[in-house]
C-alpha cells in the first residue's frame, strides 16, 4: 500500500508540474499579441484543469503560482497594446475564491460594461488582501480591489435544503490555511491603476 501511495503522489506531482508549465506558456503567449476586439469584452479563462486550483489537493502555494501567471498574462497584454489604445481598451485580471477556476484575464472595450461587471458587490472583503493571504506579488501597474459576492454558509444552507443535495466528500476547497475562518465568496480585481477608465479606490 505504501508503494501504491507513493506512486500516486509522484504521478500527481508530475501532473501538477505539467499543468503549471502549460499555464506559464499560456501567459507568455500574450507577449506581443494584444487581442483584437471581437466583442465588448474579450475574456481568457485560466488555462488549466479544474483540479489544479479547486479540490482537496490544492495548496496555498499552487494558487499563488497560478495567480502570478494570470497577472503575468495581464501584464504581457498591457505591454503588447499599441500606444494610445489605452483610451479604448482596459486590461483586467479577475480572481475568485473559492471558485478559482472561474478566474480570468479580460480586455474590456466598453467602459460601461466594465463598470457593470466589475462594480461594487456586497462590500469589501474582511481580512488581508488576496496577494497577502496567498503570498504573490502584484505588478506595479495594477491596483488590487476586492469585493464580496456572497457568503459560503448561505450557499451551503441553500444546497442542503435541496432534497437532491449530496454533501461533498471533502470540504477542503473552502478550508485552505490561508482562508481559515473565511465565510466570504470573494472576487479580486486587478486593474490598470493609471487607466483613464479607472476611478481611485475609496478609502
Amino acid at each position: 500500500m505504501a508503494i501504491i501511495e507513493r506512486l500516486k503522489r509522484f504521478r500527481q506531482a508530475r501532473a501538477q508540474a505539467q499543468q503549471l508549465r502549460h499555464l506559464a506558456r499560456w501567459a507568455d503567449g500574450f507577449k506581443d499579441d494584444f487581442p483584437e476586439p471581437d466583442d465588448l469584452v474579450m475574456p481568457f479563462r485560466i488555462s488549466c484543469s479544474d483540479w489544479l486550483v479547486e479540490g482537496p489537493d490544492v495548496t496555498n502555494e499552487t494558487l499563488a503560482l497560478c495567480a502570478g501567471y494570470l497577472l503575468q498574462a495581464g501584464q504581457n497584454m498591457v505591454s503588447a497594446r499599441d500606444d494610445g489604445d489605452e483610451d479604448h481598451a482596459l486590461v483586467t485580471v479577475m480572481l475568485f475564491w473559492p471558485d478559482f477556476w472561474a478566474s480570468r484575464v479580460a480586455v474590456y472595450y466598453s467602459k460601461d460594461l466594465f463598470e457593470i461587471e466589475c462594480g461594487p458587490a456586497l462590500g469589501a472583503p474582511t481580512g488581508p488582501v488576496l496577494s497577502a493571504r496567498l503570498g504573490f506579488d502584484v505588478p506595479r501597474s495594477f491596483a488590487e480591489r476586492g469585493a464580496v459576492l456572497g457568503h459560503l454558509s448561505a450557499y451551503r444552507a441553500e444546497n442542503e435544503a435541496d432534497e437532491d443535495y449530496v454533501p461533498p466528500a471533502d470540504d477542503r476547497p473552502w478550508g485552505l490555511p490561508a482562508f481559515e475562518g473565511c465565510d466570504e465568496h470573494q472576487r479580486w480585481l486587478y486593474v490598470e491603476s493609471d487607466h483613464p477608465w479607472v476611478r481611485p479606490a475609496r478609502k
